[in-house]
């Protein structure tokens, strides 16, 4: 038979959880399934180079680390004229412009899965949404894509 005194049988408790907890700071986040979510605030001023539009949006996404499925939902208002696309584009940082990285068909919702390279710009904040419109066929508002709510 084994004996342990209560204070050492304390300190051994008190080792496994930082170990236990070591262990989950360090595994990745898709180990235990994620959702990381972001957003983006539409206007002309964030366009390359800004247009003078008053129109402007919001775009709320989310995205699953396990399915590196991309989810988003959002609203317009006050665009010079009629939409022609929608599109995520990058990868650029917010004063550069960028080719299409995914074409968005309905900014009021919709889906894609992202690729690794995709998720991880995507990630580092190397994308955003661009509203192109009649008036402004290169892009009318735009809004960088980054973490938060």
């Amino acid at each position: 038979m084994i004996r342990v005194r209560k204070a050492a049988g304390r300190r051994t408790c008190g080792a496994l959880a930082t170990i236990v907890l070591a262990i989950g700071v360090t595994a990745p986040i898709s180990a235990f399934g994620s959702t990381a979510v972001f957003r983006a605030e539409l206007k002309g001023s964030n366009m390359v180079p800004p247009t003078a539009s008053a129109g402007s949006g919001y775009v709320r996404a989310t995205y699953d680390t396990v399915s590196r499925k991309l989810s988003w939902s959002g609203t317009q208002s006050g665009l010079s004229s009629k939409i022609t696309h929608i599109d995520f584009h990058g990868p650029v940082s917010p004063a550069k412009a960028a080719g299409v990285v995914q074409p968005i068909k309905s900014l009021s919702g919709g889906s894609t899965t992202l690729s690794e390279t995709e998720a991880a710009d995507l990630f580092g904040g190397y994308w955003n949404i661009t509203i192109h419109t009649r008036s402004h066929p290169e892009g009318e508002v735009r809004g960088q894509v980054v973490r938060g709510e």
